[in-house]
């Protein structure tokens, strides 16, 4: 499997990354953030020392300058490396902000074929250690939230609510029956009021009040 690692001013977080897989990675792909032509001389230094460390592990190592204020073509680079080195542990625990942002613009615009290859770590400062996120993870978090299914009876108090606005029991049941002509006893609609407010769509208010959320 490949990394490719978010380079900043250390090695660090790509140490923590290589040491928390099973073997090390066949390769690693540095990005290295330029701001226009020029790249912090801190950046160089690290670039440096993830060199002589890849020589003495036997990694190869590779290197690739993001001018990271040329947004769509940082994006544009950054995805075609994703796309062409999977499978492959995606390292964004270093670089500057903006780079980390079209990083993950990137991964995001990837067809889900491709996005199912790539795992990404995450360094957390201070306990000098990586956390390591799956794409099911990562569609778990993204998947839109599934609609709330009502019944019938349900959705007609909901919308009654909604309409007339604040409601007593003794309302609600009288606009059912002479409006809606629903024959239903107090006790069920109070029933269908506790559905609806364990599924946060009703809420309950001093003296026995409804109203719709």
């Amino acid at each position: 499997m490949n990394m490719i690692s978010l380079l900043g001013f250390d090695i660090t977080h790509i140490m923590l990354s290589i040491t928390s897989l099973d073997m090390k990675p066949a390769r690693i792909i540095a990005l290295i953030a330029k701001f226009g032509e020029s790249i912090d001389p801190r950046s160089i230094n690290a670039i440096n020392t993830l060199r002589q460390i890849c020589s003495y592990m036997s990694i190869p190592l590779s290197e690739a300058y993001i001018n990271v204020l040329d947004i769509e073509h940082s994006i544009n680079t950054i995805k075609h490396l994703l796309y062409e080195n999977t499978p492959l542990i995606l390292d964004i625990g270093g670089g500057p902000r903006i780079m980390v942002i079209e990083t993950l613009l990137a991964y995001l615009s990837l067809p889900n074929d491709r996005k199912k290859l790539i795992d990404m770590t995450i360094y957390l400062e201070g306990r000098n250690q990586v956390k390591r996120i799956s794409y099911n993870q990562i569609v778990k978090i993204l998947a839109p939230p599934r609609p709330i299914e009502l019944t019938y009876y349900e959705r007609l108090i909901l919308d009654i609510l909604r309409k007339y606005g604040t409601l007593r029991l003794a309302e609600l049941w009288d606009i059912m029956k002479n409006k809606y002509n629903v024959q239903m006893s107090k006790q069920n609609i109070l029933r269908i009021l506790d559905k609806l407010r364990s599924k946060n769509l009703v809420d309950k208010i001093s003296r026995g009040l409804y109203r719709a959320l």
